[in-house]
């Protein structure tokens, strides 16, 4: 036999193993390929991120190589589709059971405690200052001394208080109390300089100011220990009032112009700011809103208000009154949008349930001892 005979033969015997090795190395590759599509799916599965879970494991059950990874597979799939749907997440233990405990056992959390304690030495700061200025302090010891005196103070003051501890909700309802008094203290203020008649000194202008943080302070944790209100009620409370007050302000501005005194647009300002509040108090009452979404309503908000007001102002000259009106109305119009965009896109969000005090509920009791009876009460006071 010719000897190019000899290889065409051995050739054709050695098609069917080449073409075993070729399909062998293929499925080797498409197997490897899987196991890293499968890892990476798995770890997505393992950090929470569900709805990439479902997707990844549906490609991967269709791909499945046997039928001992198609059920793996079938099983994981059907674990990330429940929590998917059940809006599941995972957090940090001690964060959850901080959270369930601090509702259950109506106790305020450390993140309440650690900004009222940030407010408190700010509030103390303003209290040496406003002092300061009563006494007609002239060097800078007088200025400074008072000032940190009041603020170690007030520190110490919210510790004693939050012995054992405050309760759920309180600490943040003092927090947005003391900001809502303080804008109402400016708000007044400004609207009483801008009047013509305005004769008001300094110190009674930063008396009250300083009066209306105090009472806001007080009274916000008193309301919030009262009608059981949660962080993210309090948190709403204080940005209702903030925004509801200045685009009243920015409304009035728009719509009355230079046509009225200046200090008619303070006074707007100064009664949106309280309407604001109540509105807030009975909206967030009914969605129990949580600090996380009342925060997204504040980034609505800022976020409407310079793209409304910000695309006018860099397509108008600004040359006139007429321009500034319609940007103030256009900026009133951005937040309101902003905050309602806002709102329903966070409507799914967790909620910061409202939890009702234990009411008071006693029995008498009658225990026998050596000299006769003891009487005494047990339940809940």
């Amino acid at each position: 036999m010719p000897i190019h005979h000899l290889l065409s033969l051995i050739g054709l015997l050695m098609l069917p193993s080449v073409a075993l090795a070729a399909e062998t190395a293929a499925s080797s590759l498409e197997a490897q390929s899987w196991d890293q599509r499968f890892k990476t799916t798995y770890d997505a599965l393992v950090r929470g991120d569900f709805p990439s879970a479902v997707q990844g494991f549906q490609e991967l059950l269709e791909a499945a190589p046997d039928a001992a990874k198609e059920q793996r597979v079938r099983t994981l799939l059907d674990l990330a589709k429940a929590w998917s749907a059940r809006g599941y997440t995972f957090v940090l233990q001690s964060d959850a059971a901080e959270s369930m405990r601090a509702r259950v056992d109506r106790r305020r959390t450390t993140g309440e405690i650690a900004g009222l304690y940030v407010d408190s030495v700010l509030y103390g700061l303003g209290t040496g200052a406003w002092v300061a200025s009563l006494a007609e302090a002239d060097s800078a010891a007088g200025v400074i001394l008072p000032a940190l005196l009041f603020a170690g103070g007030s520190a110490g003051s919210v510790y004693l208080m939050d012995q054992p501890s405050l309760g759920y909700g309180v600490a943040r309802s003092a927090s947005a109390g003391l900001k809502i008094g303080l804008l109402e203290g400016v708000s007044w203020v400004i609207w009483n300089e801008a009047r013509p008649d305005s004769s008001l000194d300094y110190k009674i202008n930063s008396s009250l100011i300083w009066g209306l943080s105090t009472v806001g302070m007080i009274g916000g944790g008193f309301l919030g220990h009262h009608l059981g209100a949660t962080p993210g009620a309090a948190s709403m409370v204080e940005s209702g009032a903030t925004w509801t007050g200045l685009s009243t302000g920015l409304l009035a501005y728009g719509l009355f112009g230079d046509s009225v005194n200046s200090d008619t647009f303070f006074l707007a300002s100064a009664i949106g700011l309280n309407l604001g509040a109540v509105g807030a108090g009975f909206l967030a009452g009914s969605a129990a809103p949580s600090v996380a979404r009342v925060r997204y309503l504040d980034l609505g908000g800022l976020s409407g208000g310079i793209l409304f007001g910000g695309l006018f102002t860099a397509f108008s000259d600004m040359a006139d009154a007429r321009s500034s009106q319609l940007a103030s109305l256009l900026t009133a119009l951005g937040v309101g949008t902003g905050i309602t965009t806002a709102w329903v896109l966070t409507k799914d969000m967790s909620k910061d349930i409202f939890v009702e005090r234990e009411t008071v509920s006693w029995v008498p009791t009658i225990l026998p001892s050596e000299s006769g009876l003891t009487l005494g009460a047990a339940g809940n006071f």
